[in-house]
């Protein structure tokens, strides 16, 4: 992607100059995904001492991983001491050795970043290919009329700014939110100026999922949705250790909340996995201890370089195509201006405070509220993916059934139209399914030693 940077560079250059055309960024596709590593932190470190650490850092990064790698790094009002004043020195660094970067500039909504700093960063530094998004809420839903333009929260004005700025410089949006945030998104109608703004631009925008928590199969099947429905030209998740302290798991067969405990690192292939089987494009690590210069490099060498070169070695990315035929059915949301009408979503969505039925049927769960589930205990439907209220035709014409929200009485009732349109790749208690270049297999208890047999109906590609 290196080679990209001269011609970016010029068209930036140009668009800044002449404010005339919106640019379209380099694609983003299996066969050239986003590896997204955050960048060790550089403490109160001299900038141009910072920066030749960063440099050294990508120079030892693998050379089979590096053309599609992107370094993360803190943006300039992140509250880190002196790092406002140092982060134009370390980017420029950056910019001259031609190290592509995403810029982590918002974390709450107490913290949205300037749109006009934001356009200096992208007027200054062409290798900055993009900027992270985290920590937003969208579940307001405010209590007057939806006309009034000025009651549209905060964060989703800023946000779309942001997205339609991005698109000015051909840059990218990777925006994370966990737990139902997603959901949210998609359902609530205050929200529409965003998912608007999506789908004017949907090749700047990359939805991210962090793979942790109890709900984290439905954030990412709404990512999913929306990548189906065309809201986003690409999806993404983000996976990191911290999964298996915040699952208070100690050590397969134990749970407590032993901070020290250490994750099994093949869970981390897990996450991986989880994205390329669903078409992901985009992987973000954000914890740098994890990574091949970090603290705890063991999870690197053992699991997520051997994986992440073996996904692009060998096509595994499932191409959109190949996940819109195996995804025969989906759930469409029902619109919210309320929390009393978005909880309408939940008996199929939630299985902690309600019946989640999609799930149960779908998938099965283990033990609900205490362990979260990471690996489907099924690949027999593959993934349901959830669809925004506002998903058109075209995009429903795709799947061979939409359950509408409401409409499944329970989870042998989603289990009864899943079987009508689906048949196994494979029998036996792992998790098994075939999609786009291979069979995928995982062991599907995230905690536990279990022998999990299994038979595959035919193997005409890769395991």
């Amino acid at each position: 992607m290196c080679l990209m940077f001269p011609r970016l560079a010029a068209l930036a250059m140009l668009c800044a100059a002449a404010d005339a055309f919106a640019l379209e960024p380099e694609p983003i596709t299996g066969e050239l995904p986003w590896f997204v590593f955050r960048a060790q932190d550089g403490g109160a470190t001299d900038a141009l001492v910072y920066a030749d650490t960063l440099r050294e850092d990508w120079q030892s990064l693998d050379e089979s991983l590096r053309p599609y790698a992107i370094l993360e790094l803190p943006g300039p009002r992140t509250g880190i001491v002196g790092w406002g004043d140092r982060f134009n020195d370390v980017v420029n660094e950056l910019h001259v050795a031609g190290i592509p970067t995403v810029v982590a500039i918002t974390d709450s909504p107490q913290t949205l970043y300037p749109i006009d700093q934001l356009r200096a960063i992208f007027d200054r530094f062409t290798t900055v290919r993009g900027v992270h998004v985290a920590g937003l809420r969208f579940d307001r839903y405010p209590r007057i009329a939806s006309s009034e333009p000025a009651a549209v929260p905060a964060q989703v004005r800023w946000l779309a700014s942001v997205i339609d700025l991005a698109a000015d410089y051909g840059r990218r949006v990777l925006i994370e939110l966990d737990g139902l945030e997603w959901v949210h998104v998609a359902a609530n109608t205050w929200n529409e100026p965003l998912l608007d703004a999506m789908r004017r631009h949907p090749g700047v925008v990359v939805p991210l999922t962090g793979q942790h928590g109890p709900h984290s199969i439905v954030a990412s099947s709404t990512a999913l949705g929306l990548w189906i429905e065309g809201a986003a030209d690409q999806w993404g998740l983000a996976s990191d250790s911290q999964w298996f302290n915040d699952a208070r798991f100690i050590e397969p067969g134990e749970f407590g909340g032993d901070p020290d405990a250490l994750m099994p690192p093949s869970l981390y292939r897990a996450m991986i996995l989880n994205g390329a089987m669903t078409g992901a494009t985009v992987y973000r690590f954000p914890d740098a201890s994890d990574l091949w210069k970090g603290a705890r490099a063991t999870y690197w060498t053992e699991s997520i370089a051997p994986t992440l070169r073996e996904i692009t070695k060998r096509g595994y990315i499932a191409r959109k195509e190949f996940v819109v035929g195996k995804t025969r059915v989906a759930f469409r949301l029902a619109p919210a201006t309320s929390v009393a009408e978005f909880e309408a979503n939940l008996p199929d969505l939630d299985p902690i405070f309600h019946a989640g039925s999609l799930l149960h049927g779908a998938y099965g769960l283990e033990m609900p509220g205490q362990v979260p589930e990471l690996i489907l205990n099924t690949g027999a439907f593959y993934w349901v993916p959830v669809l925004s209220p506002f998903a058109g035709g075209e995009a429903l014409s795709q799947f061979d059934a939409i359950v509408n929200c409401g409409t499944a009485t329970d989870a042998r009732d989603w289990r009864d139209r899943l079987i009508a349109h689906y048949a196994p790749d494979g029998h036996g208690s792992a998790f098994i399914s075939r999609i786009g270049r291979g069979y995928f297999v995982l062991q599907s208890r995230e905690n536990f030693y279990e022998e999990q047999p299994f038979t595959l109906d035919a193997v005409p590609a890769p395991v």
